[in-house]
């Protein structure tokens, strides 16, 4: 009994049963990446030659399409989790733009705007991101974008801060009109400024902070469930 369509629950696909359902449909394999778990496969069917992409990550059973939609100019990227079976990943193969909808994510709208440029992103981390590398037209200067970054979270009453002492510190900018002493907000701009609440790691910039939680699960649930 051919055993290719059955999968535990909790296993991950087999790469060469993966390999051969796509060589079966017509596609030709352009990238592998063991470290990721990832396969990727190409198809030209369509008129004008544009390929149809089909992406999955074996461990997780995670399957991404990508297509020339018929009325926009750049490709139509879809997702879905937890693909049941070799049966189910075989019916992508054959025809990917059949979607029933069942299982499928679509790739992140840019919904969430820089505060200082209103320039639009996936999320706050890619917002935060540009804002503190000083790509934002408001705040081009990188250290200062990140201490202002910081001062907000302060003001905001921020619970991942790196608690310091303040100290009186001396600003020697000639262009300045406030040099000389004043005290600091606890911010170091060499320093790590910011902290995990549910592991206790430490970080320089605010986006490798929200970065670490998001690709940890374990931090992700602990913040998630104390906030």
């Amino acid at each position: 009994t051919r055993r290719d369509d059955v999968v535990d629950e909790m296993a991950m696909f087999n790469v060469d049963v993966v390999d051969r359902l796509a060589r079966e449909y017509g596609y030709t394999k352009c990238q592998h990446d063991p470290r990721q778990g990832l396969s990727a496969y190409r198809r030209a069917t369509t008129c004008d030659g544009t390929p149809e992409i089909v992406r999955v990550w074996c461990g997780t059973r995670t399957v991404e399409t990508q297509l020339k939609h018929p009325n926009r100019p750049a490709r139509t990227a879809l997702f879905r989790r937890n693909v049941p079976h070799y049966k189910a990943l075989g019916a992508i193969f054959d025809n990917p733009r059949a979607h029933t909808g069942t299982g499928y994510y679509r790739d992140p709208e840019k919904d969430t705007p820089c505060p200082g440029c209103g320039k639009h992103f996936r999320g706050v981390i890619g917002s935060v991101c540009h804002y503190e590398c000083g790509k934002c037209k408001s705040n081009p200067c990188a250290s200062s974008a990140r201490r202002t970054a910081y001062e907000v979270a302060r003001r905001a009453g921020a619970d991942f801060l790196v608690e310091r002492i303040a100290y009186r510190e001396y600003a020697t900018d000639s262009d300045s009109d406030d040099e000389g002493y004043h005290e600091t907000d606890g911010y170091e701009s060499d320093g790590y400024n910011y902290r995990c609440n549910a592991c206790g790691k430490e970080f320089k910039l605010l986006n490798a902070l929200m970065q670490h939680q998001k690709n940890r699960s374990q931090c992700q649930h602990l913040v998630s469930q104390s906030s």
